[in-house]
């Protein structure tokens, strides 16, 4: 299977023929008429300053698909794709957007991001962005309008041209205010739980420093924060503690990855970071706190802390 792209310049009546062609339920439009066809070309919908369209040729000869970018004088363009129904499930729509990703970060200039956007129940659609490197960004409530008044969600996906170059995916974070966030002081020292003045490096760095995480590769760091409630220790602007603990903010919490930098330990800094976590607002009148240490039992039970009662009672999955 070849697949190949041709920008469309004006050829009104090869447009008009794919678009009446088919059904787009996915789209606007899901059955454009000619007129209407005709009033888009007219008002530069299809190619202009702001736009460009290309066809998707199949082994080099047959019209089985059209991109749409616009929004082109912006750093973030859009874009929208159509493939005719009966050359769908072949793959030709993620091969077509990989080469749409490639085209617009090597070819025009300033474009730092691109953006998608389809209906939430358009799976097809979505497994392609999500072949295509691109991030869930957005999930807009009842923002699309199908052509009999039925209104669904609409979803946003976006690629940024840093990740593309160095063949990475950069994850939103969409619990970053899923709690509380708390700041707490004394002298040059500071606590926080906002999750946006984590300095990742550090935490990475530190816990390559620990017994039970120096093996933990950097990308299961991100993904551990992503899912926990954090907290970060400063000496003014410098990162030098960190935990964090996994919870349902009910009944359960779990306190993992207590670790300070090794010049500030045995200052009672710890003590401090644990005592902040004890009394984080979303954290109060839980049934059952839990922690797993091999040496530091004494220092935990000054916080509350002690052995299991019912040792018995507990069973676990260990993976290496």
């Amino acid at each position: 299977m070849e697949i190949s792209f041709e920008e469309y310049s004006d050829d009104i009546d090869s447009l008009i023929r794919f678009l009446t062609s088919d059904t787009w339920n996915f789209h606007g439009e899901s059955n454009p008429s000619e007129d209407k066809i005709r009033e888009h070309n007219k008002n530069q919908v299809y190619t202009g300053e702001d736009c460009k369209t290309f066809w998707v040729i199949f082994n080099g000869e047959t019209k089985v698909g059209m991109i749409r970018i616009f929004d082109l004088q912006d750093s973030t363009p859009l874009f929208d794709i159509r493939i005719c129904s009966k050359y769908r499930g072949m793959g030709i729509g993620t091969t077509s957007v990989k080469w749409l990703v490639e085209y617009i970060f090597t070819k025009l200039d300033h474009k730092e991001r691109i953006e998608g956007y389809t209906r939430e129940d358009n799976f097809a659609m979505r497994n392609v962005f999500d072949k295509c490197s691109f991030i869930k960004e957005a999930h807009h409530r009842k923002a699309w309008k199908d052509n009999n008044g039925k209104l669904y969600d609409a979803i946003g996906y976006a690629i940024l041209k840093e990740d593309w170059l160095c063949n990475k995916i950069t994850k939103v974070n969409f619990n970053d205010f899923m709690h509380e966030i708390v700041d707490y002081r004394k002298h040059d020292f500071y606590i926080t739980s906002d999750y946006k003045k984590l300095d990742i490096n550090v935490v990475s760095s530190l816990l390559k420093e620990s017994y039970w995480a120096n093996t933990r590769d950097r990308e299961v760091v991100i993904k551990s924060i992503e899912n926990s409630l954090c907290f970060s220790l400063f000496h003014n602007d410098r990162q030098i503690g960190f935990t964090r603990v996994i919870t349902d903010c009910a009944t359960f919490a779990y306190l993992c990855d207590v670790i300070i930098s090794d010049e500030y330990r045995h200052n009672g800094l710890g003590g401090w970071l644990i005592d902040c976590v004890l009394k984080h607002p979303d954290l109060q009148n839980l049934r059952r706190w839990f922690l797993i240490t091999k040496d530091a039992q004494e220092f935990y039970k000054k916080h509350g802390f002690n052995n299991l009662i019912t040792p018995e009672r507990f069973m676990e999955i260990f993976n290496e």
